[in-house]
């Protein structure tokens, strides 16, 4: 099929499409780790987080006309970072939102982070590596393995419903999923099953 090639010049990112984008990632996460789908569910995780935070980093104020009452530095699209390091644009965040309230994440995302080195499934060449469904777990991993080769992850799906539901609420994103905005066809039961911090 003949295609026009369209330059790149004429393509524009659509900023208010991506917590959209970000949402769809989060709950395709939560599916992949009902099957056990490790590295599909953290692809989908890392990518969903990324995207949320860089549109916290450009948003000027939360949804609906509310305010914040300590907005910092607003990025724009030229000088928003393009890496996809989380621990480092989590970094940024203080300086958008100082003092902001979702501080308590900072281990969720440094682990969180340390998934996008197994893209590729690149595991130790000498030891072991395990999966978690907690961060407690992991820790516990690292423990019990102290004394020998061992890499441990963890992607826990609680903690990433705690997350979305409190940058949304940060945002004041959340009456949008109330409305059903973002809840199409199954997403509303595949957001909301197992998930204490659903917003209904």
């Amino acid at each position: 099929m003949a295609r026009r090639t369209v330059p790149a010049s004429t393509r524009q990112e659509i900023v208010g499409y991506w917590p959209d984008i970000a949402f769809q990632h989060y709950v395709l996460a939560r599916v992949g780790m009902r099957s056990s789908y490790w590295y599909a569910a953290a692809g989908c995780a890392h990518f969903a987080v990324e995207l949320i935070v860089k549109y916290t980093l450009v948003l000027p104020q939360p949804w609906y006309r509310q305010t914040w009452p300590n907005r910092g530095r607003v990025y724009t699209l030229h000088d928003l970072p393009r890496h996809h390091d989380l621990v480092r644009l989590w970094k940024l965040m203080e300086i958008a939102h100082p003092g902001h309230p979702l501080t308590d994440f900072q281990t969720f995302i440094e682990e969180l982070d340390r998934w996008h080195r197994l893209r590729y499934a690149e595991h130790l060449e000498q030891g072991s590596t395990s999966f978690s469904r907690t961060l407690e777990d992991v820790a516990l991993n690292l423990t019990a393995n102290a004394q020998h080769d061992h890499d441990a992850y963890g992607l826990d799906i609680r903690e990433l419903d705690r997350f979305f539901r409190a940058i949304f609420d940060f945002c004041n994103i959340t009456p949008a999923l109330r409305g059903g905005q973002f809840l199409v066809a199954e997403g509303r039961h595949l957001y909301e099953e197992a998930n204490e911090f659903a917003i209904r």
